[in-house]
Order: structure tokens, then C-alpha cells, then sequence
């Protein structure tokens, strides 16, 4: 009887609770148990504040993707521009060789050069004397 009572009561309580909260309240339809959410609304602090001890202070910075378009995001440095690189996969046999052969390593060209010592005294005997 009194289990009876208790699931009538609790009942009763869903109900009331479904017409004051009715998308913000859970119902356990097995147990008859009422769970109720909180409201989440613009005057809750936990919502609007951010969660963190150091607070960075961003930038706006104009984001270039590897097709051209164009987005302004947050950054943490000021920058002007910030551009994607070119997805590899994506782009024609001809624009790969080109970019693959870019990033190779340049050969260093060893100039040698030729020299003649071709020093006469003579030349120069004008110059320091007197």
C-alpha cells in the first residue's frame, strides 16, 4: 500500500513538474522518479563565464585555406595572415612535381677558382722609394 502511494505521489509530482519545466525535466517512466534539470538561460554565470585561470588575449587574423577562401579567426599572435599549405593530394601531377622539387634541397655549386700569383717587386719599387 504504501509503495502504491508513494509511486502515486511521485506521479503526481512528475506531472506537476512536467507542466512547469516541460522540456527542461527527464522522467524515469520505469521508476517514476523526476529528475529536473537547471535552467540554462543567458543569466546563469557557470555558462558565460570562461572556465580557465589565465585569460589569452587573441587577436583577429585573416586565415588563407589551400583553395583560396578566406575566414578571420582568433589567434593568439597578432598576425596579419595566416595561409594553409597546399593539400597535395588534391592538386594536378604538374603542381605536385613542381612543389615536391621546391622543397628538395638545393644542390651547392663549388666555384673554384684559378689563382695565378703573378707577383713582380718590380712593379711596386715606385712606391716605396724615395
Amino acid at each position: 500500500m504504501a509503495l502504491h502511494m508513494a509511486l502515486k505521489n511521485s506521479v503526481k509530482t512528475s506531472n506537476f513538474f512536467l507542466k512547469l519545466h516541460s522540456s527542461n525535466v527527464k522522467i524515469l517512466q520505469s521508476a517514476s522518479i523526476c529528475i529536473c534539470s537547471h535552467l540554462e538561460n543567458s543569466h546563469r554565470t557557470d555558462i558565460v563565464r570562461t572556465n580557465r585561470s589565465v585569460y589569452p588575449r587573441t587577436y583577429p587574423v585573416t586565415l588563407v585555406q589551400s583553395d583560396g577562401s578566406t575566414t578571420t579567426i582568433r589567434y593568439a599572435e597578432p598576425r596579419k595572415i595566416i595561409k594553409l599549405p597546399l593539400d597535395l593530394e588534391k592538386v594536378s601531377a604538374t603542381v605536385k612535381e613542381e612543389r615536391l622539387r621546391l622543397r628538395r634541397p638545393k644542390q651547392k655549386l663549388i666555384i673554384q677558382e684559378d689563382v695565378d700569383v703573378d707577383f713582380n717587386v718590380e712593379d711596386y719599387e715606385d712606391l716605396w722609394k724615395k
